[in-house]
Parts: structure tokens; C-alpha cells; sequence
């Protein structure tokens, strides 16, 4: 599917794509997820934007940033420009 330049694909069945909400974390992990956008130097600008793939109410991958355990792989991202 589509997310403004990213092109994102799973195989997996009951995933959706939103935007990051207060408190966010990864699936699994403590980490939040505003705590990757740092440690990936993803610019302050692109956050509020960038797409997080879930299943449910778990953020199950940051594209290009981080999988969730048990995650690794399951969707493929390209950001195109």
C-alpha cells in the first residue's frame, strides 16, 4: 500500500498503517517509539508523518527503523525521493 513516499507490503493478514500516538512502543519491547526516531536520527519534521504498521493496538514495525520481536521482516519498505 501507499503511504505518502513509502510503498509498504506484507504478507501478513490484519495489519493497518496510522500515524504514532502519545506513548507509542513497539510490540514487545519498552522502548517508545519517539525513542527510536531518535536513536535513527529521523528528523523532528518527518515524525508526526512517518508511517508505523500495526496489528491491532501494537506497532508491530517502524519502516526502515525497527521490527517488533517475532516481527523481523514481515513488511517490506521502500521510500521513494
Amino acid at each position: 500500500s501507499r503511504w505518502g513516499p513509502w510503498t509498504l507490503e506484507s504478507d501478513l493478514e490484519g495489519l493497518a498503517v496510522r500515524t504514532r500516538r502519545p506513548g507509542d512502543r513497539l510490540a514487545g519491547r519498552r522502548k517508545k517509539v519517539q525513542d527510536l526516531f531518535v536513536d535513527a536520527k529521523v528528523p523532528r519534521a518527518e515524525r508526526d508523518t512517518w508511517p508505523l504498521v500495526v496489528q491491532g493496538d501494537d506497532v508491530v514495525c517502524v519502516p526502515a527503523v525497527a521490527d517488533a520481536p517475532g516481527y523481523e521482516g514481515a513488511v517490506r519498505s521502500r521510500r521513494d525521493g
